[in-house]
């Protein structure tokens, strides 16, 4: 129904953070978001209830999956809610898609681009095909499906078979010359990708691709041939001459044949093998057993020597470190048996370096495939032993022939390693990552940790160009790799390297996140690579080496980068080696300040690209938060700066907003963030930034009067970044004067108000933190010049708030910032004021207004701003009481005339949450004012609503130092004996009261579970309106009154449980709040069997339990005081749960032992005629649980009841008759 799709949306929008965890909860949200969304394919009635949640839906599971490493559950939510939009053809929710389309796809594309696992990958490209918009609304970002268009025709069946129908209808839709230049960028892959699908399929699903690509093929008709860029390079047969070649020989009883084969034909075949996910075990097995093999016959190769003949046989017959020691003497002993030195030809050189390099790829892979395999093990590290024995002859030998092929010998297994890292195979990259690492340690072992620098220099070349590989996956594993080395390699060897290195991963910064866990032994980010580098090499004994002035010239450089990754990670190196060796950042960066001045300083900012503007601004912020004194005064170039920042922060938000490019408009807002950051911690510091702006050389625009008329600047055209298109032209009307005729403190004011009122998100938390530094800078505001200053800032939004028509949702959000930091600066005419507007919003002329604006202004989420603001003000003490009247009654107007909505009802009305913040505020106020009304039950129950809201924690506690007050206002009046016919039984007011007393003292104890045995007069209350005659009747009629007569059993009963908990001794509490289980009732009293069946027992001690037991003894023993009721239910939901849970740990007898079991059996068990009177005058329900509890006894502790057999046989033989 459609009642039922609002109330589990709102549940599921209102709890997605619970799909961020792994394990059942996640799995149980994506089914049920499923059955949301389907209720919407199923019955289209159900969109309107889909719409509202529908932005919010999409952006936090962008958001989210974007952020976690297993987005999967994230994706698959959205990939549900496309599918349902696109099959249904929802026009409304294709609207509020629109302005999603290119946020949405930039988010996707960054993460496709990112992305390290296949199923994420092919999740992330079916959602960009399924992007749910018309073609007029697509049109303009269609190029960004290119690259998923590719990789979907790459995949597997079912994305090949949506990339395919994706081109179809371009094909079928689009203008040839759109298509042409639509397709352009990626001509040399499409057609390839096309022709995959040529070929003969396997009957099934997949058949009907061919088909498909033949039809798309004829559409295109001759044009196709404009999008092959360049001939296909078809395979060709090798050649059974030349090269490495391997001889066959099949041997039987009568002749033998040889056959002449290519290595390289081989060595393909077994990678091919390893590589696969599902070749069989005997082919692994055989490759492995062939690379293995095959490695000292051309290990010889890298000094150009031929190679050996040598059998299969032979080579197996040996262990592998023996055949790598053959090949060891071949490489280095000149005098060698064996053929004759002779030089290859450079391609036959090349084909065996080529067929070795495989064959060292498959046995890297073949370890981790058959990890658990212990020769294969020790092969690797005999290899890694043969390799790292080359490194001594490259340091010994340096410059000679044996020293050039010890130093390809090591490079080619350097080469190998970083090749399998790019394999995209996370088990082999780790496997890679573990080996080098083993090489370094075992070469550091061999040079007794000297100068390798030789040898660094040959590792860190092949790291460093993986790290400027396209594919983000391969710069992460190459940035563990450097990780790791730097962990086990000398400071002496890494330094020649080290510049090299930082520079690679500074390149890796701009497309990796930085995640940094110093805990972590799993390094998985490039910041802790360079830090490892930078440790290493840098800090000796808590001291910085000479060394480091060349890493700071680079760190100096990339804090003004154009990437926030790579500002971000310079900024947190700088932070990570201050802490490290205890130095000030001044003297940390002192070596590099002239070219930290000359990058800042050197330029005008505006002549800056866009991204460049952020980074100079970002670093100078930087600066001035952490390294203030290596600034030059605040004068010249410096002063300039700042006033070209405040020229910028000062850009007209229309300005930005009517851009088309909304990626132009981001980056507009990002600089004025950083900008607004700036001057906030300008202001903060210790400059002088309240200097006459006089002393500026320059005379640059600032929009600072414009303020006073409500005006805006515009960004001088060299402002904007020539990347991004930006329209329009700036308005030179909006151009403000100079900076020199105020001062920076009133530029900066007015800009920090702005900001609060209309700036961007991002940008708000700097202006609120500037506000208050100008504050604290200015204790005494009663000081003119200020005074007139903070008025002439005000003034632009008070301006606005003059007319009623001019009410919108940013400007009451921006008043709300004000007050927050200014409440004492507006007076009470303020508050009056806002009253009449919200008393005014119900009148037909101002509905009928707001419809014709059709722009959300009937939205009740305005008013609910309005009320949201009054708990800022600071009305007169006098006035309060009728002030919260007035609001509390024009609220309820507003809350009664709210039209339900998917979004809105009378139950998620946006009046309470405001509302509850007014009353946190004023609790005393609001106590008197609603205690005064108790009777009046629609403002109790408003009360109670915002009662029960976090917002509302001190009216809580407020209340609960007025125990007395609520005794005397609602028990106690409701349980005073009244005369005449008011004893029999209560009126209905006082019963009221009752009620609101209990739903008070309700919300009251979760707060503060302890308080209702805190204030006992209080409770006694509630007890006597527990036994009351009123309190009977109305349970007794419970299903002819209203519904707070079962809340009223419900709220007292959980009460009772709440005190019982902080006290469990009180034995007389406990059975007659048990008795209620005897009285048959509609409320459900689930939660009262399960707290004393499964919580009382553990509540107790060992003596409490004891004394349990007495009191049970002797409530059985008082038949006519007590109904068998309450002995039933006291010995089902309190005995037996106690022994259950307690005799089988209780070794030492404490709870039956001494006296206590034989008194048990003597009540409960008794025999002799007036024992069989009295328990013939049992109910049966209650004999049936005597004879379960001694059975219980006789299995839990039979050892006990060895002198009461007879009283339990002759009690079971009795009711057995």
């Amino acid at each position: 129904s459609k009642m039922f799709a609002d109330i589990l949306l709102h549940f599921l929008t209102s709890n997605m953070k619970w799909m961020h965890t792994v394990g059942d909860r996640a799995n149980v949200m994506l089914k049920l978001f499923k059955v949301g969304i389907g209720a919407v394919t199923l019955f289209p009635e159900n969109e309107a209830v889909l719409r509202p949640h529908f932005t919010s839906i999409v952006q936090h599971c962008l958001r989210a999956a974007s952020e976690n490493q297993n987005p999967s559950v994230h994706l698959n939510v959205i990939k549900s809610l496309f599918k349902s939009i696109t099959q249904n053809k929802n026009d409304v929710l294709l609207k509020e898609f629109v302005p999603m389309i290119k946020s949405v796809l930039d988010v996707l594309l960054r993460m496709l681009h990112s992305s390290q696992h296949k199923q994420h990958t092919e999740s992330i490209v079916e959602l960009c095909l399924l992007i749910p918009a018309r073609s007029n609304f697509f049109l303009p970002h269609m190029h960004l499906l290119n690259r998923p268009l590719i990789l979907a025709l790459k995949g597997n069946s079912e994305l090949a078979k949506a990339g395919l129908q994706k081109l179809e209808n371009w094909v079928d839709t689009l203008q040839p010359h759109f298509l042409d230049s639509l397709l352009q960028p990626v001509t040399g892959e499409l057609m390839p990708a096309i022709y995959m699908h040529l070929h003969p399929n396997p009957v099934g699903p997949a058949s009907l691709l061919s088909l498909t690509a033949i039809k798309i093929l004829g559409k295109l008709g001759g044009r196709n041939r404009r999008l092959v860029k360049d001939g296909f390079q078809c395979p060709e047969p090798e050649m059974l001459v030349g090269g490495v070649q391997l001889w066959l020989n099949w041997v039987n009883a009568n002749n033998s044949i040889n056959v002449k084969v290519p290595l390289t034909f081989f060595v393909e075949m077994a990678h091919s093998v390893l590589v696969s996910k599902n070749a069989d075990k005997v082919y692994v097995q055989a490759a492995s057993k062939f690379c293995r093999s095959l490695i000292p016959v051309l290990l010889p190769v890298l000094n150009n020597f031929q190679v050996t003949a040598m059998s299969a046989t032979q080579v197996q017959n040996e262990s592998f470190d023996e055949a790598l020691k053959k090949a060891h003497s071949h490489l280095f002993d000149e005098e060698a048996p064996g053929p004759s030195k002779v030089l290859t030809d450079r391609d036959l050189y090349n084909t065996r370096l080529s067929a070795l390099r495989k064959a060292l790829l498959c046995l890297i892979i073949n370890s981790k495939v058959n990890s658990d395999d212990q020769g294969v093990q020790e092969d690797m590290v005999g290899l890694n032993r043969f390799f790292a024995l080359q490194s001594v002859a490259v340091i010994e030998s340096s410059g000679s022939d044996e020293g050039s092929a010890a130093s390809a010998c090591f490079g080619l297994w350097v080469e190998v390693l970083t090749e399998s890292m790019s394999l995209l195979q996370p088990s082999v990259t780790d496997e890679a990552i573990t080996l080098l690492k083993d090489l370094v340690s075992r070469v550091c072992k061999l040079t007794d940790d000297g100068d390798m620098s030789e040898i660094m220099h040959l590792i860190a070349n092949p790291l460093s160009f993986l790290c400027h590989e396209k594919d983000l996956t391969k710069k992460i594993a190459a940035s563990k790799s450097i990780a790791a080395v730097a962990e086990v390699v000398s400071a002496k060897s890494l330094r020649q390297s080290q510049d090299m290195l930082c520079r690679s991963l500074l390149f890796v910064g701009k497309d990796v996140g930085i995640s940094f866990d110093s805990k972590s032994s799993n390094v998985s980010g490039t910041l802790d690579a360079f830090l490892a580098v930078v440790k290493t090499c840098n800090i000796v004994d808590g001291k910085l080496d000479k060394s480091w002035s060349s890493v700071l010239q680079i760190l100096a450089k990339e804090l003004t980068s154009n990437s926030a990754n790579v500002r971000l990670q310079v900024q947190q190196v700088l932070a990570t080696v201050s802490e490290m060796t205890s130095m000030s950042y001044e003297k940390l960066l002192e070596p590099a300040k002239s070219q930290l001045l000359e990058d800042l300083f050197s330029g005008k900012l505006s002549s800056c690209a866009l991204q460049k503007q952020i980074g100079l601004i970002d670093a100078l912020t930087f600066l001035i938060k952490n390294a203030i004194d290596i600034l030059p005064s605040l004068d010249g170039s410096f002063r300039e700066f700042l006033v070209d920042t405040l020229y910028i922060a000062n850009v007209d938000d229309e300005y930005i907003n009517k851009q088309r490019d909304a990626r132009a408009i981001a980056q507009m807002n990002s600089l004025r963030t950083a900008c607004v950051s700036l001057l906030c911690s300008a202001i903060n510091s210790k400059l002088d930034v309240f200097g006459d702006a006089s002393k500026s050389s320059t005379k640059p625009a600032t929009p600072t009067d414009a303020m006073e008329t409500d005006g805006a600047a515009a960004p001088s055209p060299a402002a904007q970044a020539p990347e991004i298109a930006v329209s329009g032209e700036p308005s030179q009307s909006a151009v403000v004067n100079a900076v020199e005729e105020t001062s920076m403190q009133e530029s900066a004011i007015r800009l920090f108000f702005r900001v609060l009122r209309t700036g961007p998100n991002d940008a708000i938390g700097y202006a609120r933190s500037g506000v208050q530094g100008i504050l604290a800078r200015h204790p005494n505001s009663q000081e003119e010049s200020f005074k007139k200053m903070m008025q002439d800032a005000l003034r632009p939004m008070l301006y606005e708030l003059r007319d009623s028509k001019n009410i919108s949702l940013p400007l009451l959000q921006g008043l709300h910032r004000h007050l927050e930091l200014l409440h004492s600066w507006f007076n009470a005419a303020l508050g009056t004021k806002l009253y009449e507007y919200l008393d005014d919003w119900l009148k037909p002329d101002n509905i009928a207004f707001r419809q014709s604006r059709g722009d959300g202004a009937e939205s009740p989420v305005i008013p609910s701003e309005l009320v949201r603001v009054f708990h800022l003000l600071s009305p007169k003490e006098e006035d309060l009481v009728n002030f919260t009247e007035k609001l509390v009654y024009v609220t309820m107007k507003l809350q009664n005339a709210l039209t339900p909505t998917a979004q809105f009802s009378f139950v998620r009305s946006p009046y309470k949450q405001p509302l509850a913040l007014f009353f946190n505020k004023y609790p005393q106020t609001a106590t008197e004012f609603f205690f005064s009304k108790i009777t009046d039950q629609a403002l109790f129950r408003l009360f109670l609503d915002c009662l029960k809201l976090p917002e509302c924690k001190d009216l809580r506690q407020y209340l609960c130092t007025k125990a007395d007050l609520i005794k005397d206002t609602t028990l106690a009046a409701a349980n005073a004996r009244q005369s005449g016919q008011q004893q029999q039984q209560i009126t209905l007011l006082l019963a009221i009261k009752a009620y609101h007393g209990v739903s008070i003292i309700r919300e009251l104890v979760k707060e503060n579970p302890l308080w209702l045995s805190e204030n006992n007069e209080l409770f006694i209350e509630m007890l006597r309106l527990w036994v009351s005659e009123g309190f009977r009747l109305r349970r007794d009629n419970e299903s002819e009154g209203p519904l707070w007569h079962l809340k009223e059993v419900s709220k007292l009963l959980k009460c009772f449980v709440t005190y019982i908990r902080a006290r469990p001794e009180d034995y007389k509490i406990v059975f007659s709040v048990l008795a209620a289980l005897g009285k048959r009732s509609v409320v459900d009293m689930t939660f009262l069997r399960r707290f004393f069946c499964e919580e009382y027992p553990s509540l107790l001690s060992m003596q409490q339990k004891q004394n349990l037991v007495d009191e049970f003894l002797k409530l059985f023993n008082s038949h006519p005081t007590h109904p068998a009721e309450t002995r039933l239910y006291a010995l089902t939901h309190v005995i037996q749960p106690m022994f259950i849970q307690t005799l089988p740990e209780d070794h030492d007898r404490s709870l039956l032992g001494g006296d206590r079991c034989k008194n048990l059996v003597q009540v409960l068990f008794a025999t002799g005629s007036s024992a069989a009177q009295q328990r013939d005058k049992h109910p049966e329900t209650l004999r049936v649980e005597l004879l379960q509890l001694a059975t219980l006894m006789i299995r839990l502790v039979p050892g006990l009841l060895l002198h009461s057999r007879k009283e339990i046989i002759n009690f079971g033989w009795y009711h057995l008759k």
